[in-house]
């Protein structure tokens, strides 16, 4: 089996699900594209994988390819972790639940991450304070930066 490699112009590849090439419906076996979130809470990051009712979960013709499972990926106990996750409101359950769902996805191969830390938020002989985080922007706690 051959395979093809596709450099797509932005435009098609995040435009209109009209088009044949465009990441709402996932017509590849793989497909390449980071996304960025700057929330600390990953519910929209974590409902891409989501596929509790297939035909209301995945994104796909019938549903004018609108929901944000475009992997058309489905694991009923992720579904009910997500579920579960959404809910809870003890901050160190909810954490614990928010790093299971990221397990299974990544053991299921649903997922490959891809985190690129080739940032500089800010350089100072002497600063002290930042810590970056996974899903959170580089300068989330600026205020407790100090010059030593």
């Amino acid at each position: 089996m051959d395979a093809v490699l596709l450099a797509l112009v932005s435009a098609a590849f995040f435009g209109a699900p009209s088009n044949a090439d465009a990441v709402l419906r996932f017509e590849a076996d793989v497909e390449m594209l980071a996304v960025p979130f700057t929330s600390p809470f990953p519910a929209a990051l974590m409902k891409r994988f989501y596929g509790k009712d297939p035909a209301k979960d995945w994104a796909q013709k019938s549903n004018n390819w609108a929901p944000a499972n475009i992997v058309k990926w489905a694991d009923p106990e992720y579904d009910r972790t997500y579920d579960q996750a959404l809910t809870e409101t003890d901050p160190t359950r909810a954490r614990a639940l928010w790093r299971r769902l990221d397990e299974m996805a990544v053991s299921s191969h649903v997922v490959i991450p891809l985190v690129d830390r080739k940032f500089v938020g800010a350089k100072a002989p002497g600063l002290i304070g930042p810590a970056p985080r996974a899903f959170d922007l580089e300068t989330w706690n600026i205020a407790d930066w100090t010059l030593s």
